[in-house]
């Protein structure tokens, strides 16, 4: 794989990341205070978001893994 393409993988993984810090400092405050305002539909989004970031970042490092051993082949 190219280094440029590679690169841009880590980039898109280190945001992923970011993200996820984020939700998990942020998320569990924001999702409360969702439920205490009987938002079931935003606490569903947040949540929905959540595991898109976690699936997100388990498909990135398989790609990234992936590559690598592409690469190292």
């Amino acid at each position: 794989m190219e280094l440029i393409a590679h690169e841009r993988l880590k980039r898109m993984s280190a945001m992923i990341s970011g993200a996820i810090a984020f939700y998990e400092i942020e998320g569990d405050e924001i999702i409360q205070g969702l439920r205490q305002q009987q938002k079931d539909g935003l606490v569903t989004g947040m949540e929905t978001m959540g595991a898109a970031l976690y699936w997100l970042r388990r498909q990135m490092e398989a790609f990234i893994r992936e590559a690598d051993a592409n690469e190292k082949a």
